[in-house]
């Protein structure tokens, strides 16, 4: 019957749809082989992915062919029998269609085309079939294959639209694992379907198709060099630094005039200074600089050219060997000379630039290792003028002395100071101060220079002496400072404290002076707590802490001074102590204060005030496992000792469980761990005291059953 065939066909339709293939391939089968079967065809189509989904590829091509003979063998027949229930000419497209995927699984690459060719019977639909191949064997990273297949269209039309994006899908199949493949597909791209190639002049009136692929090339290339160049970068690898390099010269063969040509040779200019080829990187750098006049990258370009240039300077070294001990001026080196025109150039360019004194102060001191020092004196002269406030112009001016005491001309020297000092800019600044304090300056270190020698004793007088001969000087708390150190290393405590003393009662307006004060009161607690003057040890540290609410190494003076007063029986000074270390301190020790306190009420007897620190301590989550069992086992006490049974046995078995787990604080928390047994152990002690064996047997039965239960 007719209708066998139709519900043979309907159940394979149902396993299909539940994706039952092997039982709907067989009701399939059974309508494919009542060859009259109005579903015949459709039937075997069905079956073909049925084979195709149980792995069976070859099968399903097979029927994928029968599908597209049978169709078209009967399309000139199917108004005639009145057969219009399925298009058999839609259903040999849809075959041939998934002919493509199939024969993926199964076919030959290499005689892919003639098939598609015998299949369809189309030359032009062959090679769309070719095509859709080729890209399916590219994403399922079937490379060779792919490639293969991209050349092949490619022979087959190498003007066509569509051959310029078929060398592109082989230029990505190397991409990630063969460079130097990779590298020669993208010559062939560039060479071949660049703007000047013969698939551009074939394709010139389709302009957006042109202008499209010469985007996408110079896009590709230029990721790729920028993801080489980030790789070396990250690995710093002389091979990544060379393959990069050669990018880069690949992309400037092709797009030397493009959009980003000034961006990509600054940053290749980047990699060859991480290659350290200084010279080559300084010209790219220059390149840049007249290019990008008024870009974003000039300035950095000059920089980074004086940067790479610098690199090439002869070391201090060769310099000083060079010139010895003569004061005579010698020619600069050929490197010196090509730093000492990029940094005027860069200098009169960029006057305003926070680097341009940097840059003059360099220079200058270059010209000074060559004994060149009217052209030293000129630029440190020009950093004067023009940066009179900087650190620079601080070391222009002790140069231009300096260059007066080699050149011994101390009248010059004098009058030279005296017109820096005619400059209100130089006379307010800084430098200004230093040039009155010369003498001064000579009289510190001379004083630093004793102590250096290892004279503590002379060098504390020294410094004392400097401090009182110069009161007003802004180096007079320094004096005093080391004064007391180095009395300190002398053993002569008494001075020591008196020069600390002087220190803290001077003026503290200063920064700086108010830092030597902080260095004086730590350095005076630690003297008082050396010779047991405890509490003012304890008053030093904290003043030195108050002073300084925002030094977290300050801080520890409360720690210090709490500890100190809990020492000596002064709970509210070590109280309050405490309370301020553990509301200023970031340190994740700090509830280690909290123990602290419950120690400290536990010794003066307030049991509760103990319990409560005990408590908060576990609470808030103390770090030192030996003082948490501790914690607990106090609180324990603290409970039995209230009457609360139930609590006080849970803190003791809190105890015997964490000692158990401690750890390196296993053996020091043994004995809370023995006392919490003892403890728990006392109820039970007290049971079996009271067990009683007496004659009778009701009795002794019981007393039996009481000490089972006990044990």
């Amino acid at each position: 019957s007719p209708y066998v065939i139709e519900s043979r066909f309907a159940l394979g339709e149902f396993y299909f749809e539940n994706e039952q293939w092997q039982k709907a391939l067989d009701n399939y089968v059974k309508v494919v082989e009542a060859k009259r079967a109005r579903l015949n065809a459709f039937a075997l189509y069905k079956s073909s992915w049925c084979y195709y989904r149980l792995g069976r590829a070859p099968a399903a091509l097979k029927s994928l062919e029968r599908v597209v003979r049978l169709s078209r063998a009967s399309e000139g027949n199917d108004n005639i029998a009145g057969r219009r229930a399925v298009n058999k000419v839609r259903l040999a497209s849809e075959a041939l269609k998934d002919y493509v995927p199939f024969y993926a699984e199964a076919g030959n690459p290499r005689t892919a085309y003639s098939e598609f060719e015998r299949l369809s019977g189309d030359p032009k639909q062959a090679k769309q079939m070719l095509e859709r191949l080729a890209y399916i064997y590219a994403d399922s990273g079937n490379r060779q294959s792919a490639n293969s297949m991209f050349k092949q269209l490619i022979s087959m039309d190498y003007t066509g639209e569509r051959a310029a994006e078929y060398q592109y899908q082989v230029v990505l199949a190397y991409g990630t694992s063969d460079p130097k493949s990779f590298r020669y597909e993208l010559d062939v791209w560039l060479n071949q379907f660049g703007p000047d190639s013969d698939w551009a002049k074939a394709n010139a009136k389709n302009t957006k198709l042109v202008a499209d692929m010469a985007k996408l090339q110079e896009t590709t290339v230029r990721n790729n060099v920028l993801q080489l160049h980030q790789t070396a970068q990250n690995s710093r690898v002389e091979a990544a630094q060379r393959a990069a390099s050669a990018a880069y010269s690949q992309y400037f063969k092709y797009f030397p005039s493009s959009a980003q040509a000034i961006e990509m040779r600054f940053f290749h200019a980047e990699l060859l200074y991480d290659m350290e080829r200084y010279e080559d990187a300084a010209k790219l750098y220059a390149w840049v600089a007249e290019k990008d006049e008024k870009g974003t990258y000039r300035e950095r370009a000059v920089v980074n050219a004086l940067l790479a240039l610098e690199k090439d300077l002869p070391t201090t070294a060769t310099i000083d060997a060079k010139r010895g001990k003569s004061v005579e001026a010698i020619p600069l080196d050929p490197q010196v000379v090509r730093f000492e025109k990029a940094a005027i150039k860069y200098a009169d360019a960029f006057p305003k630039s926070e680097k341009a004194s940097d840059i003059l102060r360099r220079l200058g001191v270059l010209y000074y290792g060559y004994n060149q020092f009217d052209k030293a004196v000129d630029v440190f002269e020009r950093i004067l003028k023009d940066y009179p406030k900087s650190q620079n112009a601080e070391i222009a001016g002790n140069l231009i002395l300096d260059i007066y005491k080699l050149k011994n001309d101390m009248i010059g020297l004098a009058d030279k100071g005296q017109q820096m000092l005619a400059n209100p800019q130089i006379a307010n600044s800084k430098f200004g101060v230093q040039i009155r304090g010369m003498m001064e300056k000579a009289s510190y270190l001379r004083a630093d220079k004793i102590a250096e020698q290892g004279d503590p004793a002379k060098a504390a007088k020294e410094f004392e002496t400097f401090a009182s001969s110069y009161k007003q000087s802004d180096m007079a708390a320094a004096a005093r400072y080391k004064a007391a150190i180095n009395y300190e290393k002398a053993g002569d405590l008494v001075a020591s404290t008196r020069m600390h003393g002087m220190v803290l009662s001077g003026d503290s307006s200063d920064a700086k002076t108010r830092e030597i004060q902080n260095d004086s009161r730590n350095a005076l607690a630690k003297i008082y707590q050396q010779t047991g003057q405890l509490e003012l040890a304890a008053k030093s540290y904290r003043d030195y802490a108050a002073a300084n609410p925002k030094d977290q190494k300050a801080t520890n003076g409360y720690y210090n001074a709490a500890v100190l007063y809990d020492g000596m029986n002064m709970m509210n000074e070590a109280t309050n102590s405490y309370n301020e270390y553990f509301a200023r301190s970031k340190n994740a020790d700090r509830i280690e204060t909290v123990y602290l306190q419950a120690l400290m009420h536990k010794r003066k007897g307030n049991q509760s005030r103990a319990a409560n620190f005990f408590d908060r301590y576990i609470r808030e989550g103390g770090r030192n496992a030996a003082h948490v069992i501790e914690a607990n086992y106090e609180m324990g006490k603290n409970a039995k000792r209230l009457g609360q049974v139930t609590r006080s046995q849970n803190f003791f078995k809190e105890v015997i469980a964490m000692q158990r787990n401690a750890g390196k604080a296993k053996d020091a928390t043994v004995g809370f761990a023995a006392e919490a047994r003892f403890e728990l152990a006392q109820p039970i002690l007290r049971d079996l005291g009271a067990i009683r064996f007496t004659k009778s047997d009701k009795q002794q039965g019981q007393a039996a059953a009481e000490l089972k239960r006990l044990r």
